[in-house]
């Protein structure tokens, strides 16, 4: 799926878009999939908020990883010529590990191409990424916000793509909040335009990765041709067994938290469970990332790019314990050297979950 990167924070940064003119809401919208882009930032709260090194704008040919090139359009083809990302090259720049045979049991999980200095034992099984600074990567080119959101995409693409070679289970991006509606009309409708195109065109790309898709968020607000699309990916990824890729659309932390109460309210109104059998347990199960399963259903570890340190409404009751990364590369400007170095720094934690280690 391609990335819409919106933040509901920053009404400068918006999701990755095509850089064709904004359609109406009411014109026809291709299937697509989705991203998003939020602020970050980099620095250290307390020992609790851990922040990325800054990292170059531009990645060096000799340090990049191997990306899946966007589909060329007039819009990819300008960035092409004005980017100051050089070109992958076409060897991976981290060492795998060791070789497991080139194909898995279905539903196992393949290490094969996992960088040799992460331990895929206490690699997350979740990871969360608010993507942000689309526009601003963008300005500093002197292009138009809806290149940087076609950047944005690629960055998505590639994510997603290095996710599930390197054996994370579960991927959620926040692509649009509820918040994100009040940003001028026209930006809306380009962003959902963005969103219906994106599920056209890589859908069948997530299908042969194997990637499992749902949306979560409300999806009442979009228009009936979306949701369908919508429904499409959903319905046609839906038993696969790799990637579990979660897209947050019209999406509010603290309005996941009223619908779950209030499914809850409903069932104790109608006898199904009693007051006193209302838990977190319960609570979490009636949440958006519930899909997921009770082992996944809250990230392990929450990623933002861009320099911003907030969570701007997402997965507020899921990242209760969810360690946080800020880095402040823009997110068009994230790979996968960068998601590995996130990894890296994921693996020097420490997640105590309140107790106390023997050894501290």
């Amino acid at each position: 799926m391609a990335p819409l990167s919106t933040s509901a924070s920053d009404s400068s940064d918006s999701p990755p878009l095509s850089a064709s003119a904004a359609p109406s809401a009411n014109d026809v919208l291709p299937d697509s999939v989705i991203n998003v882009s939020v602020g970050l930032p980099a620095a250290q709260a307390n020992g609790f908020i851990h922040s990325a090194p800054p990292l170059p704008e531009s990645t060096p040919a000799s340090s990049a990883m191997p990306y899946l090139p966007p589909r060329q359009s007039t819009a990819s083809a300008a960035i092409s010529a004005v980017s100051m990302k050089p070109s992958p090259p076409t060897t991976d720049a981290f060492p795998s590990g060791s070789p497991r045979g080139d194909s898995t049991t279905a539903g196992e999980i393949d290490y094969s191409q996992l960088p040799s200095d992460l331990d895929p034992s206490r690699l997350p099984g979740h990871v969360a990424i608010i993507l942000d600074g689309n526009s601003r990567w963008a300005k500093r080119r002197g292009m138009p916000k809806e290149l940087g959101h076609e950047a944005g995409l690629t960055a998505l693409r590639e994510t997603v793509r290095k996710c599930g070679e390197w054996g994370i289970r579960a991927l959620t991006v926040f692509a649009f909040s509820t918040e994100n509606w009040g940003r001028p009309k026209a930006e809306v409708d380009f962003l959902m335009a963005l969103l219906g195109r994106m599920i056209d065109e890589e859908l069948d790309e997530l299908h042969k990765q194997r990637v499992a898709v749902r949306v979560i968020g409300d999806p009442s607000r979009l228009i009936p041709q979306l949701q369908r699309k919508i429904e499409k990916a959903q319905s046609r990824t839906q038993d696969n067994d790799g990637l579990r890729l979660s897209v947050a659309i019209n999406y509010s932390g603290r309005q996941d938290i009223v619908h779950a109460c209030r499914r809850i309210a409903e069932r104790v109104a109608a006898g199904e469970i009693q007051p006193d059998q209302v838990s977190e347990a319960l609570l979490t199960e009636e949440m958006g990332t519930s899909w997921l399963g009770p082992d996944l259903a809250n990230p392990d570890l929450l990623i933002r790019t861009s320099g911003e340190q907030r969570l701007s409404n997402f997965l507020l009751w899921q990242s209760a314990y969810t360690e946080l990364y800020f880095c402040d590369t823009l997110w068009p400007d994230f790979g996968a050297p960068q998601l590995h170095a996130a990894l890296l720094d994921y693996q020097q934690r420490d997640r105590r979950f309140g107790k106390r280690n023997e050894s501290s």
